[in-house]
Order: C-alpha cells, then sequence, then structure tokens
C-alpha cells in the first residue's frame, strides 16, 4: 500500500531537494495506521532536512502530525479505529497523508481538543514543559529569560511561566515580533544584540531560569547572567541553521566554546546547565511524557495556555511552510494541513 502524499527530502541541503512524492507504508503488523490530518512544522525538521541528524537518504521528513486512526495491526483493546490522536517520532515519517507507526508514538487526543490544535501541542509545548517547570523548575517571584519568544516554544514556554505566580518573564525577539511576544506575556523584550548589557543593568543579581536555543552564538554570554542557583535549559541550535544549508562555521565556535566549557566556574558560581531532547526522553522515559501531556490537555482545558497559530498551509505547499521557519517569521505554530 502506498501513501498519496508524503514529503520527501532526496539529497541534504537545498529546499529544491525535498519533494512530495507517493511512498510506500511499511507493513501493517505491529503498527497502527493513522490518516493524517495536521503537520507541526518544527525546527527539528530543518536540522534533519540539512543532514544534522542523519539519515538514510531518501527518508519522509515529519516528526509531529495529528489524525484518526485507520487500522490496527496489533492485538491491544488500547487503539480503535476512529479514535483521534496525536503521532510523534522524532526520527521522522509523519508528512505524509497516511502513516504507519509503532503504538509508542501514537497518543490518544481527548474529544475536546480539536485536530489542528493538537498538532500544536505535543513538541512545543512539551519542550516548553520539560525545559521550564521540570529543569528549569522556575518558583513564585523568580525570573526568567526566553530566548527567541515568539517563535512555537518560545510561545509555549512564556503561558506556561505565566501559569506560575509573580514570574518576571524576560524574552528575546526581532523588533518585527514585539507586540506578539507582550501580547503573549512577556514583560519586557529585548533584541539579540543588547540583551546582556541590557539585562545586567535591569537584573544586577542575575536570572534565575534561561531557556537558550541559539547555544553558539549567545549560550556563554548568557551564562553570565545567571544567579547562584540559577538553571539554563538548553533546548536547540538555532543559530546554525538557515534555509538551505547548515552553517558549520557557527557549529565550529559552538564545538570550540564548548571544548573550553569550565566545569569550575559553574561550581564556583553555583549555577546549572541542563540539556533537553524530547524524542530520546520519550525513548527513556515514556510515562513520563505521557503523564506530561496530560497536564498540558488540562492547561488548554482550563484555558491557561492558548496555542497560536501562526499560519496553516496545505501540504502541496511545504516548501512556503518550512521557509517560514527557516527565515524567522512566525509567531507561534506553522502547520500542514493534509486533504
Amino acid at each position: 500500500m502506498y501513501s498519496n502524499k508524503s514529503i520527501i527530502v532526496k539529497k541534504f541541503g537545498d529546499l529544491k531537494h525535498t519533494v512530495l512524492e507517493p511512498s510506500k507504508l511499511p507493513p501493517l503488523e505491529g503498527r497502527i495506521e493513522v490518516e493524517v490530518h495536521y503537520c507541526g512544522v518544527n525546527f527539528s525538521d530543518l536540522y534533519t532536512r540539512l543532514g544534522f541528524l542523519r539519515h538514510n537518504l531518501p527518508f519522509i521528513l515529519g516528526s509531529e502530525c495529528s489524525g484518526v486512526i485507520s487500522a490496527v495491526g496489533i492485538h491491544n483493546d488500547r487503539y480503535k479505529v476512529g479514535e483521534r490522536v496525536i503521532c510523534y517520532d522524532y526520527k521522522g515519517g509523519l508528512y505524509s497523508d497516511i502513516v504507519r507507526v509503532p503504538p509508542e508514538c501514537v497518543f490518544h487526543l481527548p474529544s475536546d481538543i480539536p485536530l489542528d490544535i493538537a498538532a500544536t501541542l505535543f513538541v512545543n509545548y512539551l519542550t516548553a514543559y520539560f525545559a521550564v517547570i521540570e529543569f528549569g523548575n522556575l518558583q513564585p517571584h523568580e525570573s526568567i529569560l526566553i530566548n527567541s519568544c515568539a517563535g512555537g516554544v518560545g510561545t509555549a514556554a512564556t503561558q506556561l511561566a505565566k501559569t506560575i505566580k509573580n514570574v518576571t518573564i524576560y524574552g528575546t525577539a526581532s523588533l518585527s515580533k514585539a507586540s506578539y511576544a507582550v501580547e503573549n506575556g512577556v514583560d519586557r523584550l529585548f533584541n539579540y544584540q543588547d540583551v546582556i548589557t541590557d539585562l545586567q543593568q535591569l537584573e544586577p543579581m542575575g536570572i534565575d531560569v534561561i531557556i537558550e536555543n541559539q547555544s553558539a552564538n549567545t549560550m556563554h554570554e548568557n551564562l553570565q547572567l545567571l544567579k547562584p542557583m540559577g538553571r539554563m535549559v538548553l533546548v536547540g541550535i538555532n543559530a546554525a541553521i538557515t534555509e538551505n544549508y547548515l552553517s558549520y562555521f557557527t557549529l565550529f565556535k559552538m564545538w570550540l566554546k564548548s571544548w573550553w566549557f569550565s566545569l569550575t566556574d559553574l561550581v564556583m558560581h553555583n549555577r546549572c546547565v541542563a540539556g533537553l531532547h524530547l524524542g530520546t526522553l520519550l525513548d527513556k522515559d515514556h510515562n513520563r511524557v505521557r503523564d506530561a501531556l496530560k497536564f498540558i490537555f488540562d492547561l488548554y482545558r482550563q484555558r491557561k495556555i492558548v496555542p497560536n497559530i501562526d499560519s496553516i498551509w496545505s501540504i502541496e505547499e511545504y516548501n512556503c511552510a518550512i521557509r517560514m521557519l527557516a527565515r524567522r517569521k512566525n509567531r507561534g505554530k506553522v502547520l500542514l494541513k493534509v486533504e
């Protein structure tokens, strides 16, 4: 059996090597078949398409989708045809009109959450949850700096930080996204060039939590902003990603700075640095991720989080959707609609 529409990477690099074609589905045995309605476009897809996360070519792009179960290839009472679900697989394969995935990649969707909203929740809000709430351990009356606060993860992180009382939220974003960031809950916005100097003047004692996604360009500088017992959580390397190529110079700078990373400085200044990868966390601690997703569902029902969909593109317009993220034009989540 074949899918009718799959976004396939035939060669790493330029977007012209990513095409929309039918693709052969894997055997149904041991898998759940899902008719896809929406796909979430994520920065991790850019990493994968450009070759940072290596795959055997060709391969189907996409790590997140929502849809309806159309066939079940396992003997169980848990999954039934007609049920609405979210699928997540950080290794890709989900930008398609039909997918067949292992059951551990399938998550039931409550009846009161629409399928388009569902495609905004898994990657962005779970990444933000583990960064802000668990690793970051953000507490009342503390402060947090969220880099790229107007993107998908940044939007989610801001809303989750707002659920904690009397927290001061700082963010970085381009000027064109300033009003959106403030409306979403950021108390004070900085541009990327001046954030270090401005925050050192504004918060001379330091910041409690920093969500860092640029790595090579800002990680070591931002680390100096942490107060004693402060926590930095690394969630990406966006500075190394452009539309059609990886910046190996930026990756080299990241490696070089990491080489000189001082554990002694962390100890002497009482700071903590953590790294987060949602996919490998799911591999190692599936129940923890499922429980966190239920928590996110509850916050949505309580209107404590309000996912913002920047734009919805048809799957045929996948190149436009990918460019939105690559050019940092999105405010919130970008989706593909499969019809």
